[in-house]
């Protein structure tokens, strides 16, 4: 059985006493923090040699100093980079794995993928990650392409593979 949980407050006491109570009711039902994965960490700043904020079921949290808000910092959740990076290796493995597979067989494999990883992490602020995914799987599509029609100049790669749509049907009328 595996527990996940965050506890957040200003006080380190807090968290301390808490972290001990939590413990003592983990033994009670025959489980236990494992200290790997135990973490005391502060949203703001650095504590005891770890980096701001913290990683938690493949968001970044974090606090950042700002002059307009009302507390003085906003906090921002952001997907991790290990899940950022582990979103993009699963992406390139499809792609190597599908090396002779028609366009449209790979769009198929793709898609799920994206698409879910995008659903689990559109809610909170993903856009600038979505846009860094986007340009560097287009490069990686790209390279595919390319190796598929060694002989054709780019221009026509793109005219055939990824072609233009009109703006009506991008408006879907």
């Amino acid at each position: 059985m595996s527990l996940d949980f965050v506890i957040l407050h200003e006080d380190i006491k807090i968290v301390l006493q808490a972290k001990t109570v939590i413990q003592e009711w983990l033994n009670q039902v025959g489980l236990e923090l494992k200290p790997p994965k135990t973490k005391i960490a502060h949203t703001l700043e650095e504590y005891e040699g770890n980096k701001a904020g913290f990683d938690f079921l493949g968001f970044n949290i974090r606090q950042y100093k700002v002059k307009s808000a009302k507390l003085g910092y906003k906090t921002l959740i952001k997907p991790s980079s290990q899940s950022i990076e582990t979103h993009y290796r699963k992406l390139a493995d499809i792609c190597d794995s599908h090396k002779t597979a028609s366009t449209k067989a790979l769009i198929a494999k793709l898609n799920p993928v994206i698409r879910g990883w995008a659903n689990y992490f559109s809610t909170q602020v993903s856009k600038e990650v979505f846009s860094k995914l986007d340009a560097i799987l287009w490069k990686r599509l790209w390279r595919w392409v390319s190796r598929r029609h060694p002989n054709k100049s780019a221009k026509w790669v793109k005219k055939k593979v990824f072609p233009q749509r009109k703006r009506n049907q991008e408006l879907g009328t």
